[in-house]
């Protein structure tokens, strides 16, 4: 029994320090597991800090949002291999965005790489095709507008050199009329030629510039000819124009030495209230000129005329009013001519009425002044009442050109902006004057 006691309490024994050993050993191990769980993030802290602190370093701003531009591949990568250290789960948002912010900024290494290789010392290479610019461009416009403008200056010079070298192709394209450029346009102007010129010697590719030498020079040549040519047509148009001046000077100058004027002292029927008065008038003027009945004014010279109810014997009406005008207030050719001759003594102022236009051409070139019956104012003719159309007119024939067949009259009718003479066509004149009856006194 007492044996039994003591092997139980020496399996106890053995049990407690058993557990007391493995109680000791998972102690130690808790313990060194959490001793080295907190040295882990740790470092794993350090990591990310170096990490970050190296890809800060790729950027030109504190807020890491504009790269360098010298930034390169390499260093990008070694940022990414201190990230592969970065295994601790409570980072991993921090890896992802890092690592978003290497692939753009690889992306952009890209570009710029593409950038740099159409460039030659800031000139575009002629190889480089439109196509491959537009794919740069398609990558750049998915950068970050940060990274974009970092790159933008280099591009803008790459698609405006472009742009240039394809504005001057077809600017001297367009100097020819066909695709092989063999004709030149025929209306290619020196200045339209200039602006191309001008175009081809701004090419920062001065290779290209020097292709476009010979074909420029070939157009240069063809302009001369043309600017040769279009000038000796000018001298020959201008000795043309001279000649047809020179031509119209000495015709004037005929029609002006063809004129046969009559100037015969002027009175006004209309300013001087004599309404009615155009025969007394036109018979007054044309004495005067021929040297009869100086001093004597036309209030006096009316108050004579033979006063009638037949126009063929006297004046019909008032001389001074137009009332009435039931009928013409006028005087035939007949008894005018001959009141021209008892008022003045002249026994040479006729009655020519029947005489053709030329037959009175004729008299006024001898120097003869000649009283015709026309309507006011060269009008068609209107009704006829006691023996004249009611809208008649009586002036004076006082030139003629013989070169130009036009004819001279003074109006006794003053018009309101003064005039008093004025010239008409031969044909005009003659229409009116055989209609009214070829009603003429001469006074020689």
């Amino acid at each position: 029994m007492r044996l039994e006691k003591k092997q139980i309490w020496y399996r106890v024994g053995v049990i407690l320090a058993i557990v007391l050993a493995f109680g000791l050993l998972l102690g130690g191990v808790v313990w060194r597991a959490a001793v080295e769980s907190e040295a882990y993030q740790v470092a794993q802290a350090q990591v990310l800090a170096e990490t970050e602190e190296m890809l800060s370093e790729l950027y030109a701003d504190a807020e890491n949002e504009v790269p360098k531009r010298e930034v390169t591949h390499t260093q990008i990568e070694v940022v990414a291999g201190r990230m592969v250290d970065l295994e601790a789960k409570r980072y991993q948002e921090a890896r992802v965005e890092i690592g978003r912010r290497l692939e753009v900024l690889r992306e952009f290494v890209r570009l710029k790489g593409e950038i740099n290789g159409y460039l030659a010392d800031g000139v575009l290479k002629t190889e480089v095709e439109a196509e491959a610019i537009k794919t740069t461009a398609a990558g750049l416009n998915e950068l970050p507008e940060s990274y974009r403008k970092v790159l933008q200056g280099d591009f803008d010079k790459v698609q405006a050199q472009y742009q240039a070298l394809v504005d001057v192709k077809t600017a001297v394209e367009g100097l020819f009329t066909d695709e092989k450029m063999t004709v030149i346009k025929p209306r290619l102007t020196r200045a339209e030629y200039k602006t191309v010129v001008e175009k081809v010697g701004k090419l920062s590719q001065k290779a290209v510039a020097k292709g476009y030498e010979e074909t420029l020079a070939r157009v240069d040549k063809v302009l001369v000819q043309r600017e040769k040519e279009a000038a000796e047509a000018r001298q020959r148009a201008l000795e043309a124009r001279r000649r047809a001046e020179e031509l119209r000077r000495q015709q004037k100058q005929e029609e002006m030495a063809a004129w046969r004027v009559l100037n015969v002292p002027y009175h006004s029927q209309n300013l001087q209230q004599i309404y009615n008065g155009c025969e007394a008038a036109s018979m007054l003027m044309a004495l005067q000129y021929k040297g009869y009945l100086k001093g004597v004014d036309l209030h006096k010279y009316a108050e004579m005329i033979p006063k009638s109810d037949d126009y063929n014997t006297g004046f019909v009406g008032s001389i001074y009013d137009l009332q009435p005008k039931t009928y013409v207030h006028w005087i035939a050719p007949a008894p005018l001519a001959k009141f021209g001759r008892e008022s003045s003594g002249n026994a040479n102022v006729v009655d020519v009425s029947g005489a053709s236009l030329a037959d009175l051409d004729k008299e006024v070139v001898a120097g003869n002044p000649v009283i015709i019956y026309v309507t006011f104012l060269f009008n068609p003719l209107k009704e006829w009442l006691n023996g004249a159309p009611k809208n008649l007119h009586v002036v004076l024939l006082t030139g003629y050109n013989e070169k130009t067949g036009t004819h001279r009259l003074t109006d006794p009718w003053t018009q309101s902006d003064g005039g008093r003479t004025y010239d008409i066509p031969r044909a005009e004149l003659e229409k009116i004057y055989n209609a009214v009856g070829k009603r003429a006194v001469v006074v020689r």
